[in-house]
């Protein structure tokens, strides 16, 4: 039984990792295409600034499902 948690436990780390390591490239990504589209648009920065908010925001409620999927109570 502590080897199914040990292993749960690495499993859910290496799981939250990769969502850090996607989280970080995608904000990279998308902060420098918004950067290149606001020197060509500059009056499109307020709305690319709203669509990276809401990305974050998704992001960030998927880490938190995430972390709190293994304890929900099973009733």
């Amino acid at each position: 039984m502590v080897v199914l948690q040990i292993l749960a436990g690495i499993l859910l780390a290496v799981l939250f990792w990769k969502l850090v390591q996607l989280t970080v490239h995608i904000l990279l990504t998308a902060v420098s295409l918004f950067f290149l589209l606001s020197l060509v648009f500059p009056g499109v920065l307020l709305l690319l600034g709203s669509l990276l908010l809401v990305m974050v925001s998704l992001i960030a409620t998927l880490a938190l499902l995430c972390i709190g999927a293994p304890f929900r109570t099973k009733t």
